[in-house]
């Protein structure tokens, strides 16, 4: 039941005033709308908790659509790079097998000797597409870790400083030379 038909039950009100108060205010928003005036805005409905948390849901959603979206794109593209970018192997000269950490992986590539030249003076780095590893140019590795820091990349350092050895280590003497093959 509506208030007004509550008040007229409770004979607190009479239905011919209710419906002359009814025609008044639709007169004066007849004139109103004549004049050009603005509507009374409606009141301000209670913040309802449910559609809040539903919205917040569907941002959290779209934002992960969003980040999806992007990281297809920066595949494609990094895809591309790497297609566009490789060094050939001839596996036929590729006879060296060159390794290298990749986290906390070792992993291997057969070389040519001037390939591992230029990996060991950091020219070059290895990445992996489709389970394949390849060589690319650093320069071009570089560009794929803006896009994309966490794909599947190694590069040597050449310049990096030599790691703080331990007091106690019995072999700290004995220094490890560069050209050792493991």
């Amino acid at each position: 039941m509506s208030l007004q038909e509550q008040l007229i039950k409770a004979g607190l009100a009479d239905s011919e005033r209710l419906r002359k108060v009814k025609r008044e205010q639709q007169q004066a928003q007849r004139q109103q709308r004549q004049k050009g005036g603005k509507r009374t805005a409606a009141p301000t409905p209670r913040p309802d908790p449910a559609a809040d948390q539903k919205r917040a849901r569907d941002q959290a959603l779209e934002q992960k659509r969003k980040e999806k979206a992007a990281r297809k794109e920066a595949v494609a593209q990094i895809r591309q790079l790497i297609e566009s970018n490789q060094v050939a192997r001839d596996m036929a000269q590729a006879t060296i097998a060159y390794h290298f950490t990749v986290n906390n992986k070792i992993s291997k590539i057969h070389v040519s000797p001037e390939q591992q030249r230029q990996l060991i003076a950091g020219t070059l780095s290895v990445t992996r597409l489709d389970g394949h590893l390849l060589l690319i140019p650093t320069a071009t590795a570089e560009r794929i870790r803006e896009r994309l820091a966490d794909w599947y990349l190694f590069t040597s350092q050449p310049d990096a400083p030599a790691a703080e050895s331990d007091p106690d280590d019995p072999y700290a003497k004995y220094q490890v030379p560069d050209d050792l093959m493991w």
